[in-house]
């Protein structure tokens, strides 16, 4: 069963999709709403820790498992960090689905302009070190973290548009320009989308 949403959502969101946006959705209250979206989407899960802001066009979410590693688990926190001026949006409707009476759904952001070819740029760098890495160390988390341990000496990633990390267990982490699709759940799902909506077109136009 599609979300009652699916009937009149855009597949991307961009400027163009300005008419469609009820303009009693400010942006402030567009950011707590697509924020509390973001926590929610991970209540009850393992990530007993969630925080989730947007300031500036900037999302930022961390997810963290307080007992990850002492339950022997290998990652212990995941979060990342998207400007929204340097992306696009889709909405991906076939992996909404319903949970508990609400709406769960996904929007990939992919990177636009410059920030995308500088992420291009990035992402072959890093399969470089991650291979050489996996030469010397094998799969896996040590190789991994080794890398990126390369990448940090010979990048800024302050900046960055967008960055993901996952944290490992006992210590240690890897990074990435490139991030999942990020999930959203609430009651009101078309509610969701305008303010995200509302979001992406406010940003495009800074």
């Amino acid at each position: 069963m599609k979300p009652p949403l699916a009937k009149f959502f855009a597949t991307t969101v961009n400027a163009s999709l300005l008419l469609l946006i009820p303009q009693a959705v400010l942006s402030d209250e567009a950011s707590s709403r697509v924020s509390s979206a973001l926590e929610r989407a991970y209540e009850g899960s393992r990530f007993d820790q969630l925080d989730a802001s947007i300031d500036q066009c900037i999302v930022r979410f961390h997810r963290r498992d307080s007992e990850g590693c002492s339950q022997g688990g290998t990652i212990q926190a995941n979060s990342y960090f998207v400007d929204l001026r340097h992306h696009t949006a889709t909405y991906l409707d076939r992996y909404a689905r319903e949970v508990n009476g609400e709406w769960r759904f996904r929007i990939e952001l992919e990177p636009k302009g410059k920030w995308k070819t500088r992420a291009g740029e990035i992402d072959q760098e890093q399969d470089n070190l991650l291979s050489s890495a996996r030469a010397q160390l094998g799969w896996g988390q040590h190789a991994a973290i080794a890398a990126n341990e390369k990448f940090l000496l010979q990048n800024d990633v302050d900046s960055f548009h967008s960055l993901s990390t996952v944290e490992y267990c006992p210590m240690g982490q890897s990074q990435s320009p490139f991030l999942r699709p990020i999930s959203l759940q609430g009651e009101i799902v078309d509610g969701l989308v305008e303010a995200f909506n509302q979001l992406m077109v406010d940003c495009s136009a800074i």
